[in-house]
């Protein structure tokens, strides 16, 4: 009999289990016990973090570093107008402030004037050259990378002007600031031969060679309108021999 009691006890109790869960709602959780919950919430995981985008400022210097290495050509340039305004400002803003301290220092209204007829030359004649081969649509592109590259190479040459200082004997410092200020001309031609080579679809001796042209006829015209200071020659107190008159008897 007991384990007949026993049997049955164990029956009406999978029997009450089994009548427990028919009568479960499936759409009621609040009869779940506490120990049937999760013990962890999975967390949804996290998207990654997008990279830290560049101030203007960097994002300006470095897209004509790269022209300026040769790596990426006008194409890559912005043409919108805001950005063609920066550029432009800048040009003119970094010329004049290589001319404040350099040869123009007591001629400011000459410092500010000579890099907006320089921008303007460059202009027409980039103008110019595309339209004899039929791509004036990337004047503005070939335009402002010039533009951008002279502005970043000046800028590299305001302390080598700043050092060179008139004086009545050239010393050691003033022979290689000058020689410096020539590399750097010699790059900024270079730089603008790789645009022009890039923009007209030619070899890059024949881009070189269009920009220094278009450099040369830059300066004839800044030149013959502005003319270069020219500094005095040094006083020479006059001497007994100079001061000798010659008299009549």
């Amino acid at each position: 009999t007991t384990s007949v009691i026993s049997c049955y006890a164990a029956g009406s109790r999978q029997g009450s289990q089994a009548r427990s869960v028919t009568r479960r709602s499936p759409g009621r959780d609040e009869r779940r016990p506490l120990t049937d919950l999760p013990t962890s919430i999975p967390v949804r995981e996290c998207a990654p973090r997008p990279p830290d985008r560049p101030s203007p400022v960097n994002a300006f210097l470095q897209l004509f570093w790269q022209l300026c290495l040769f790596r990426i050509g006008p194409e890559r340039v912005p043409t919108f107008s805001t950005f063609v305004l920066v550029v432009a400002c800048a040009n003119i803003a970094v010329s004049a402030l290589a001319g404040l301290v350099g040869p123009f220092a007591e001629r400011p209204s000459a410092a500010f004037a000579l890099p907006v007829m320089h921008a303007a030359v460059i202009g027409a004649s980039t103008w110019l050259v595309l339209l004899a081969k039929g791509l004036q649509q990337r004047f503005t592109a070939t335009f402002v990378a010039l533009l951008g590259t002279d502005a970043l190479i000046t800028g590299l040459s305001l302390p080598l002007s700043a050092a060179l200082r008139p004086s009545d004997a050239p010393n050691l410092i003033d022979l290689l600031a000058s020689v410096a200020q020539l590399g750097l001309l010699v790059w900024w031609i270079t730089v603008a031969g790789h645009v022009f080579a890039r923009a007209l679809e030619i070899a890059r001796g024949q881009g070189i060679a269009v920009a220094s042209f278009v450099m040369l006829t830059s300066l004839m015209f800044n030149y013959s309108v502005i003319p270069p200071p020219i500094e005095p020659a040094p006083f020479d107190p006059p001497t007994a021999q100079t001061e000798q008159v010659e008299t009549t008897p």
